[in-house]
């Protein structure tokens, strides 16, 4: 449903922004597996589970850096993990060439 919202609301692609009556300010950070795990490595996350009240701190982490759209975030943090360049099971190759490096939590040395 978060994600849903997203694509309604936020008036950027890839998003559509057909909802122009919410505010994107409001909506909050749509988490899956992908969300969890780089958020956790980049240390804008410290809970163990992907759930609600994950959603609302990331939230709350990201509007930090942009609070009228902390949403934005979430193509290019899930990115990273679908593109399986940055897995679970870190590895050496990926992590050497990866533009997050210097600020990862858990770089492969």
């Amino acid at each position: 449903m978060l994600l849903f919202l997203r694509w309604m609301v936020r008036r950027h692609p890839p998003d559509l922004g057909l909802w122009t009556f919410v505010d994107p300010a409001k909506l909050v950070m749509p988490v899956d597996t992908h969300i969890h795990r780089i958020a956790t490595f980049l240390g804008l996350n410290r809970r163990k589970s992907a759930d609600w009240k994950t959603a609302r701190a990331l939230t709350t982490t990201l509007a930090r850096f942009d609070a009228a759209d902390p949403v934005r975030y979430d193509f290019a943090l899930c990115r990273l993990g679908i593109l399986d360049l940055c897995s679970r099971k870190r590895r050496k190759e990926n992590c050497d060439v990866c533009l997050l490096r210097d600020v990862c939590r858990f770089p492969v040395q």
